[in-house]
């Protein structure tokens, strides 16, 4: 059975993928039908990271167009999502995070480090970092259920994201809010190994170690 392992002695790293109003907005063109929970998530993960002194990196995609514009209200961070001041902030104009030079300084400082990918939307964005991250030998996991995929010709929100995770799976662990957290609760049994467990029916799961 696959399994998951937390790092212990390491400080875990929160990444926040484009937690911003184009996905929550109904009727832009990137709104995700259905966020709500995948939102609350993120919500818990921020909260728990913050509370435990976790660093987090915040990551806005900013570009010249009609969606994502930096002059337009859409591009902003969702509300109880802006960044404090200590945290850190990075704009990108590409898919994956890694096309943004500091975050690539940020990760190969943090490459011992246990990191956590939550946001948006699956099928880009998420998608293309985790699979940057996994031939840089970065230790990415994706927490799925802070998370969800763009409707497609395949089917509606859900069902897209039941797809692209079988994809995303390969690249790294998948796993859900509620693993992270108990992983991560800073007791005695928090570095424990976790069975992964499938999130929506899907088997999802990799040991992302390939030192």
């Amino acid at each position: 059975m696959t399994r998951y392992y937390s790092r212990p002695g390491q400080t875990p790293l929160l990444v926040a993928l484009d937690i911003q109003r184009e996905y929550v907005t109904p009727g832009r063109p990137l709104h995700l039908r259905g966020i709500e929970p995948a939102l609350e998530n993120c919500r818990r993960l921020l909260a728990h990271a913050r509370a435990h002194n976790w660093p987090v990196a915040h990551v806005r995609h900013v570009q010249d167009s009609h969606v994502f514009n930096a002059s337009m209200e859409w591009s902003r961070f969702v509300k109880g999502f802006e960044p404090l001041a200590h945290e850190m902030v990075f704009s990108k104009d590409n898919l994956s995070c890694y096309s943004t030079p500091e975050f690539v300084r940020m990760m190969d400082s943090a490459v011992h480090n246990q990191i956590y990918l939550m946001g948006f939307e699956a099928q880009a964005c998420c998608l293309s970092t985790l699979v940057d991250a996994f031939h840089r030998g970065h230790s990415l996991a994706y927490v799925a259920d802070a998370s969800l995929a763009r409707r497609t010709a395949l089917g509606d929100e859900q069902e897209s994201f039941r797809w692209v995770l079988e994809v995303i799976s390969i690249y790294a662990p998948a796993l859900t809010t509620d693993e992270v957290l108990a992983a991560e609760g800073g007791h005695a049994a928090a570095h424990s190994l976790l069975p992964t467990r499938p999130v929506s029916g899907i088997s999802r799961g990799i040991p992302h170690d390939h030192h």
